[in-house]
């Protein structure tokens, strides 16, 4: 404009002055020559001046803003209409890792991954055509690495305003959004923190009554902020009124100065609910010096709660321990006692278990050797390994000695290390002492059936003592045993029978009484003699001693046989050096005298025994009881009935034994009474009940009789034993079967009624009246129906009068009120009794089925309801599989359409038209192939992936480790040569589907190999681990791992931990995985170290099949 207005004024003065001066024509053509020149040179000098001018200005600008764009740390860029960039500074470049000269002239596409490129150009374009500035935040991507930028964008204008660009500066604001985003994550987990804690907080400004309290603790208060309005009565209306005056004090104090209060009151709620609150507060003042509480309330009625049933357990606990007869404590680590329960400590000495704690040993009532109890309490500890149930003696209070049994095993804490040691102990002195007893009784046993079975086959009297004495003497290991029979009146003392060892001589002969004149006087009791040292014997009289030491006999025991107040014979067993003689042996001798004579005289007799049983024989083995006959208080004889009762395998096993042998001990006072009835009387005494042993040491019921006989001139007895096994058993059945009977009527709520149809009598049960509620006396028949409802009487009568009548039994279902109005069901059930054709009673049951009905009723509702359930699932099952096949259709023909044509169209452009295009564009269509693949992939596995939760499980026998090995060659095969170390250990066989477990193992062993790739020496490891709930699989490798940060995502669809670009695969691999354990009802989880390794674990939900052997080196397998 500037330029036409001055060419305007320049072409009005020149022709002002060509008119002025008024010149000629010719003169004219040159005026108008050189006017034009003069223009053109003025007009060209001024175009130059403002070129240069506006250049100046440029440059300036430019420089300026080259110098503001370098000095800021900022981004700041310009780029042109067509997003290219025109300006780029130095911390732009810094961010997408290249030199400002390769980044002008590029566009973001080249700068940023796609996603960004296409947020940022989208934007751009719509700031440059709104024509308006904008401020927001974008997150970039580049070279990997993602930040967030707050950028500042204006449409760039020329000089007329036009827009022909974008001016932007972008801030890195990366930091302060992740400190945001952390602060704000910090403040919803406070606040849920709180909610779950159930902690509110409150403020109070006591100079002006100002209270605020948060959301929480109106909440915990239980009611609502536009209802309540806090203050500190209100506050004070909610407190328990037992504990208002707590919260007085607090108040008080704060007031008074104290800093901090904290305390626990309850608080009653509006709906009635009480709660434990744990109140807190401090004081603050503010700039006037007011004083200002802060406060935080926590409800802890759970804890409370908690410490009420904590301090109930421990009680229950304590009351436990003292209350058991083993003895119970627990030590620290330095073996000082921790605790223990009161008979332990009466054992150590104190009164009570609380005495003993802080405690060691050596101040206990077994100080003397606590040097060993120690020494196993710091095994324990050591090594952590248990000591169980050995046998140690103790020293107790007052040193007094047991046996006990101990157990001791580690203490461990919450961490798993031995802090103590824990220690049991029962006393097993009895037990002990009864072992000894046991093991004497069955050496005598022994010894005794030995005698008895050396005894058995000797007939000959004289062959008896000498088998007897021998059997004594190797028995008890003395130089001799012999049998002497003693004739008082012709003062003599013969030895036929001795036993002797090979270096003693025998003392078989005869010998004066009168050189042992000490025999009649100490044997004439009938009691044994035992002689430790015959030289300093007191019953030894210095006059015979001679006698003795002329024979070597240094001790003696000697058992004499009396009769008729005459010592007819002696056994004795001799040492030649003095010998102390213990009871046992004592009563071995004694024993063995009773059984040498007994079978001494069962010899003698025998010829007139066996006469007898040819009288008996016939009659006693043929009866039922059990009989034998008891000659001078032994059996003589027994029937094979006997034999039967005692167990014994032939009448051998009883001739010879007394009754007290036969029968129980309880009945030998009464044996005792009765043989001493019979023998003063001479007469039959009443049979009573007595229990006989068996030779099992079993005990049998039995009816005993005895009737004194004669038997070749001698006294005896005849005992009758009826066993009553078979009646006791049957009247313990009949009893067992009544209680039975009746304990089943109550528990099925059924009685018994009946009435005499004539009469009208009627009785029935207890339980019968408890139904009717109504004491056991029957009301008869018509007040018994008149319990009935009405609406079921008119079936009820008709029932009866069919059952009175015509002897019709009924079974019906049917209501009564009881005595106490109740209203229940019954099923009574009538049986008519028929007598010739006539009802002569009426009997029945009574059953209360009212539980029954109750649950009949909520049975049919429940059935319904699910009947109700199953229809509405199985319409969602079908729509939800409908929808599922029409989503795999779609997938396998919607979507692989377009993938074929993409796929096909690329490869016939690069086959056609390859050499025309440049290297980018050929690379641009190789990755459109590439992704098309890829996609394609994607689409197989999604389909598998979702074609497996149909799939059945076909589960069968699996040989794992041929199934690792097998898929182990195919995986190593692909890896192109690379080095695979592969170690398979023992693998269980299991129970699966063979197809989807092949699966498993292929993708995760892939996984192993396709991750260690990178290592020099890939190292694969594949075992199994049993432990009591099944067997666990793993696959470990050395290979990148990753970190555990992210292991929930591992199994997610499409979830990948590491790029594509590094690592191939489409992410569906391990959710498939996951998929088929979870359908054989196992799990699957990972542990990995980013740069180790990771271990991929599963168990497939059912046990092995085979036992999984220990390896030398504790894991299981070899490489």
């Amino acid at each position: 404009m500037t330029y036409l207005a001055f060419g305007l004024l320049w072409v009005w003065l020149s022709d002002r002055l060509v008119l002025g001066v008024e010149v000629q024509a010719r003169t004219g053509f040159w005026v108008a020559v050189a006017k034009g020149t003069t223009f053109v040179l003025i007009s060209a000098g001024l175009g130059y001046w403002l070129v240069r001018r506006s250049g100046r200005d440029v440059a300036r600008t430019d420089a300026l803003l080259q110098a503001v764009a370098g000095s800021t740390s900022d981004a700041v860029f310009v780029k042109n209409l067509d997003g290219c960039y025109l300006l780029f500074n130095e911390a732009a470049a810094r961010f997408v890792g290249r030199p400002v000269t390769e980044v002008l002239g590029r566009d973001d596409r080249d700068l940023f991954d796609p996603q960004s490129a296409s947020r940022v150009m989208e934007r751009d374009r719509r700031i440059m055509n709104a024509g308006v500035a904008e401020i927001g935040e974008e997150e970039l991507t580049a070279a990997g690495v993602t930040r967030i930028y707050q950028a500042m964008k204006a449409p760039y204008r020329d000089a007329d305003g036009n827009v022909i660009g974008l001016v932007g500066i972008s801030r890195d604001v990366t930091d302060r959004v992740a400190t945001e985003r952390r602060l704000k994550e910090t403040q919803d987990r406070l606040l849920e923190a709180q909610r779950l804690a159930r902690l509110g907080s409150w403020a109070w400004a006591p100079a002006t009554g100002a209270l605020w309290w948060s959301d929480a603790l109106y909440e915990l208060m239980g009611v609502g902020r536009t209802v309540f309005s806090p203050s500190a009565d209100a506050y004070r209306e909610l407190v328990h009124p037992a504990d208002r005056e707590i919260v007085t004090r607090r108040i008080e104090s704060l007031l008074a100065g104290a800093e901090s209060v904290c305390d626990e009151i309850r608080i009653v709620r509006p709906d009635g609910q009480t709660v434990w609150v744990q109140t807190q507060a401090r004081t603050t003042r503010d700039a006037n010096g007011c004083v200002l509480v802060d406060g935080i309330d926590q409800d802890i009625t759970a804890r409370k709660k908690a410490e009420e049933e904590l301090f109930a357990s421990r009680e229950t606990l304590r009351a436990v321990l003292d209350g058991i007869p083993q003895r119970v404590f627990w030590k620290a680590a330095d073996l000082k006692y921790l605790g223990c329960n009161r008979p332990f400590a009466e054992d150590m000495g104190y009164a009570n278990a609380t005495e003993v704690v802080g405690k060691d040993d050596y101040q206990g009532a077994w100080a003397s050797v606590a040097d060993s109890y120690r020494a196993d309490d710091r095994r324990v500890i050591d090594t952590g390994e248990a000591r169980l149930d050995y046998e140690e003696e103790l020293i107790g209070s007052g040193g007094a000695r047991s046996w006990v049994r101990t157990s001791k095993q580690p203490l461990r804490g919450l961490d798993g290390r031995v802090v103590g040691v824990l220690g049991t102990y029962e006393d097993v002195s009895a037990r002990k002492q009864a072992e000894h007893v046991v093991r004497a009784s069955e050496a005598r046993q022994t010894y005794l059936l030995h005698l008895s079975d050396a005894l058995r086959p000797v007939a000959d009297p004289e062959g008896v003592l000498g088998v007897a004495c021998r059997t004594l003497g190797e028995r008890l290991g003395v130089d001799r045993a012999y049998y002497c029979q003693v004739d008082e009146a012709a003062g003599r003392i013969r030895i036929d029978q001795d036993f002797v060892r090979p270096d003693v001589s025998s003392l078989a002969g005869e010998y004066r009484l009168a050189d042992f004149g000490w025999v009649g006087p100490v044997f004439r009791g009938g009691q044994p003699a035992a002689v430790a040292d015959v030289a300093t014997a007191a019953q030894i009289p210095e006059a015979d001693r001679p006698a003795l030491v002329a024979l070597r006999i240094g001790a003696f025991v000697a058992v004499p046989l009396v009769k008729g107040n005459s010592v007819v014979a002696l056994l004795c067993v001799t040492d030649m050096s003095p010998r102390a003689w213990t009871p046992a042996e004592v009563e071995l001798v004694w024993e063995t005298a009773e059984r040498t004579w007994a079978a001494v005289e069962q010899a003698r007799a025998a010829t007139n025994i066996r006469a007898s049983e040819a009288r008996f024989r016939t009659l006693i083995e043929f009866l039922p009881d059990a009989i034998y006959l008891n000659i001078g208080g032994r059996v003589a004889f027994c029937n094979p009935a006997c034999v039967r009762l005692f167990g014994a395998d032939d009448q051998s096993q009883l001739l010879g034994k007394t009754p007290f042998e036969l029968l129980s001990p309880k009945y030998h006072d009464l044996i005792r009474q009765r043989i001493a009835i019979l023998q003063a009387t001479k007469q039959p005494v009443p049979g009573v009940e007595e229990e006989v042993v068996r030779l099992d040491g079993r005990t049998v019921p039995v009816f005993v009789t005895a009737l004194p006989i004669t038997d070749d001139g001698d006294e005896a007895l005849l005992v009758v034993l009826h066993d009553l096994t078979e009646q006791k058993r049957l009247a313990m059945q009949l009893r067992h079967q009544e209680l039975l009977l009746r304990e089943a009527s109550e528990l099925a709520h059924v009685g018994g009624w009946g009435f005499d149809p004539i009469t009208g009598e009627a009785d029935w049960t207890a339980e019968v009246a408890r139904i009717h509620d109504l004491d056991t006396v029957a009301p008869g028949v018509g007040p018994g129906i008149d319990f009935y409802v009405p609406e079921d009487r008119p079936q009820l009568d008709a029932a009866l009068r069919a059952a009175i009548e015509l002897g019709i039994p009924y079974d019906l279902e049917l209501q009564i009120i009881s005595a106490r109005g109740v209203r229940k069901w019954v099923r009574t059930i009538c049986r008519p009794i028929v007598d010739h054709q006539k009802v002569v009673r009426v009997r029945g049951s009574l059953q209360e089925i009212t539980e029954r009905k109750r649950i009949e009723a909520e049975i049919r509702q429940l059935n319904a309801d699910l009947e109700q359930r199953v229809r509405d699932r199985t319409a969602e099952l079908e729509a939800s599989n409908r929808e599922l096949e029409s989503f795999s259709y779609s997938v396998s023909h919607d979507l692989r359409a377009p993938l074929r044509a993409i796929n096909g169209f690329t490869q016939i452009v690069l086959d056609e038209y390859a050499p025309q295009l440049p290297a980018e564009a050929r690379e641009y269509l190789d990755d459109v192939r590439a992704n098309a693949r890829r996609m394609g992939t994607l689409v197989d596995d999604l389909l598998a992936f979702s074609r497996l939760g149909r799939q059945p499980v076909k589960r069968q026998p699996v040989d794992v480790k041929q199934m690792v090995e097998s898929c182990l060659r195919e995986v190593v095969l692909s890896t192109d040569g690379r080095a695979t170390e592969a170690c398979v250990g023992d693998l269980p066989a299991c129970e699966a589907d063979p197809a989807l477990l092949r699966q498993v193992w292929l993708n995760l062993l892939s996984n192993a190999v396709k991750y260690s790739g990178r290592k020099n020496s890939a190292v694969i490891e594949v075992g199994a681990a049993c432990d009591p709930f099944g067997v666990t699989y793993y696959v470990r490798d050395n290979g990148v791992g990753f970190d555990m940060a992210y292991a929930h995502k591992l199994f997610g669809v499409f979830q990948r931990l590491h790029r594509a670009e590094d690592y191939e695969g489409t992410g569906i691999g391990l959710a498939l995985v996951q998929r088929i354990v979870h359908r054989h009802g196992g799990r699957i989880w990972a542990e990995a170290v980013p740069d180790v390794g990771a271990t991929f674990s599963f168990t497939l939900g059912n046990a092995p099949r085979t036992p999984l052997p220990e390896a030398p080196n504790g894991e299981g397998g070899v490489c």
